[in-house]
């Protein structure tokens, strides 16, 4: 495995904490870096309070997290029971092709010339703060190859995402408690922990109980056993309270369950970075009431914002986070291009139950009256619509963003959501028909959106899942047929497609091809391009029939420069993949398996079938 060698000073040597390997003597076997009976102590105490966070957290009401996290917290439970050290948790914990739910990051080979742009874009946003960067480090217990030597220390990929959000926050406070929603494997608190900028007295990170295992061993290895307390019982947290000004412990875990006993407990910032965005839309209210309530100053959120509605990526909410009126934004900036567009807000809350004033945030809807709406401009905006009770003023925006964006941004379905709360009575009839037919459209897009990605060697996993739960079952079907309806009926020698109870007729034209049709365990796979060759430019949708009925719709959007090359530019993106699980679909025979690319109004095109072997093979009930 990669050594990586460089004499920088350990992590016990930063702050006299439990002996680490220097990054020279880094590997995966922990052999020579903890007492054992330390390692084996982590590693009890870490199990034994994710079960007991399970147990109790399987009797609270609690809204769902979602078929993405559902998946990643039953491998992270069956996992958390096979590691033999820390180090392994640790490992598992930042592997993308493992785990693939915390974290991405970039090989040794490719992380210096990253790290020169980033410390450079650093320096150059935050001045105040350039003579400090190089105390921000990678652990030197981080995975080999994720890690390399960059001016005299180690740094990573994702360790510059990270500063950047603690120096924004710096920026507008200098928290002496902090609490983090959704805290990752403990990389951000070890960070605000060890950095020559600023460190706060105490870091608390609610979670599931699944992702705080991985925290708990994490900051247990580098920072002792006594330094972080896992909160079980109201109890737990009067002794959080009491020795948080003694310096001890520095972490406290609560486990999403227990949010009730830490109802009182004052914090200086809120964070969410990266992790809300995935959620459910249920526990994305649930934590915006959460914060409401809770006796906080400052919220710092970085999550996907402004994504196209069609490609949502990992999103599994049409808008993240959903502050109240109670806050009042201090920095706002949009980054990125869809699908990896970001939002980044700091808010800080009005004092008692007050709301801001509409007539403090009208100046920003004045600004972008004129000129043709830009990403930024509506993430700003869309901030703004939160203090507006003028149905004339949100619709307006709404209209904005379908004509003048480049595509349709998630968050109007949030605003045609808060339309339906609203008088639209105001408005013209025109608009009124509009508005009706907008919700209509964009509202069955993304229903069941929550089933969406898991990373590709999950997807057996979230599929038993699916395969439990009926209700579930439904609303994945409906999210694979992408809340449409169609069949496939003979009219004498031709066929037409019947799709939302409208006829669609069916071309001899070539149209793209399956290259693929065959079975992973309990899912049928599809795959292939379409696209229009005649006018070389993409189609609107790929419908999948089986047995004379549509069981999926997609969009093509995966790159293929082979077709590219052969139709022009304008086909760059036709591939499409479909997997449908036996779970969802129900029985299945592959030979009775068309897909068609919607061409044009009324007009489709059947994809040729070009794989190699046609499997015929039907889902059969298990017995």
């Amino acid at each position: 495995m990669t050594r990586v060698r460089n004499p920088v000073p350990t992590e016990a040597d930063l702050l006299g904490v439990m002996p680490v390997a220097r990054p020279g003597d880094m590997s995966s076997n922990e052999s020579g870096m903890f007492d054992r009976s330390a390692s084996a102590e982590i590693l009890e105490r870490a199990r034994s309070n994710l079960l007991d966070a399970v147990l109790r957290g399987s009797k609270a009401p609690l809204p769902r997290p979602g078929w993405r996290w559902e998946t990643y917290a039953l491998l992270s439970r069956e996992k958390a029971m096979e590691f033999c050290t820390p180090m392994e948790a640790i490992h598992f914990a930042q592997s993308p092709v493992h785990h693939g739910g915390f974290e991405s990051r970039l090989s040794s080979a490719r992380i210096p010339d990253l790290a020169g742009v980033e410390e450079r874009n650093l320096a150059k946003e935050f001045p105040q703060f350039a003579d400090l960067l190089s105390s921000f480090t990678e652990s030197p217990l981080s995975a080999p190859p994720t890690v390399a030597a960059f001016r005299e220390r180690l740094v990573s990929s994702p360790l510059y995402s990270h500063v950047r959000f603690i120096l924004r926050c710096l920026c507008y406070c200098r928290p002496g408690r902090i609490c983090e929603i959704g805290g990752g494997y403990g990389a951000p608190a070890r960070l605000w922990m060890t950095n020559a900028a600023h460190r706060p007295r105490q870091y608390w990170i609610v979670d599931l109980p699944e992702s705080l295992f991985f925290a708990d061993v994490y900051l247990m290895v580098h920072f002792g056993i006594g330094d972080v307390l896992y909160i079980v019982s109201p109890a737990d947290v009067e002794r959080a309270v009491g020795n948080c000004t003694q310096g001890a412990p520095r972490f406290v875990l609560c486990s999403v369950h227990n949010l009730p006993h830490m109802a009182q407990e004052r914090f200086d910032l809120v964070t969410n970075t990266l992790s809300m965005q995935e959620m459910s839309e249920e526990y994305v209210d649930f934590y915006m009431r959460w914060l409401d309530k809770q006796p906080c100053r400052f919220f710092y959120s970085f999550n996907y914002a402004v994504q196209a509605l069609e490609r949502m990526e990992e999103s599994m909410n049409v808008a993240a986070p959903r502050l109240s009126r109670r806050w009042v934004t201090r920095f706002i900036q949009h980054t990125g291009e869809t699908p990896y567009a970001f939002g980044e807000i700091l808010a800080e809350k009005c004092g008692g139950d007050s709301e801001i004033p509409y007539e403090e945030i009208a100046g920003r809807w004045r600004r972008y009256v004129d000129g043709r709406l830009r990403p930024g401009a509506f993430f700003d905006l869309l901030d703004c619509a939160r203090f507006s009770d003028d149905v004339r003023e949100v619709w307006s925006l709404v209209k904005r963003a379908v004509n003048e964006l480049e595509y349709v941004p998630k968050e109007v379905v949030h605003l045609l959501r808060r339309l339906q709360q609203m008088d639209a009575a105001v408005l013209p009839a025109e608009d009124r028909i509009v508005l009706t037919g907008l919700q209509q459209v964009f509202g069955k897009r993304v229903v069941g959106v929550e089933a969406g990605s898991v990373s590709p060697h999950l997807e057996g996993i979230r599929d038993k899942l699916v395969l439990a739960d009926p209700v579930l079952a439904k609303e994945a079907g409906s999210r694979l047929r992408g809340g449409w309806s169609g069949t496939l009926e003979a009219e004498g020698a031709s066929e037409n497609l019947v799709i939302n109870e409208k006829a669609v007729k069916v071309s001899d034209g070539f149209y793209g091809a399956i290259e693929r049709l065959g079975f992973e365990g309990e899912a049928l796979v599809v795959s292939g391009w379409a696209g229009d060759t005649q006018s070389r430019k993409p189609v609107s949708k790929v419908v999948c029939f089986a047995g004379g009925s549509l069981v999926a719709v997609t969009e093509p959007s995966i790159e293929r420069p082979d077709i590219a090359g052969g139709f022009g530019a304008g086909l760059s993106r036709p591939g499409f993949r479909l997997r449908l699980p036996r779970s969802v679909v129900g029985p299945i025979d592959s030979s009775t398996v068309r897909c068609f690319a919607l061409v044009a109004e009324g007009i489709a095109g059947e994809l040729r079938q070009h794989h190699e072997q046609r499997v015929v093979t039907t889902f059969e009930p298990r017995r």
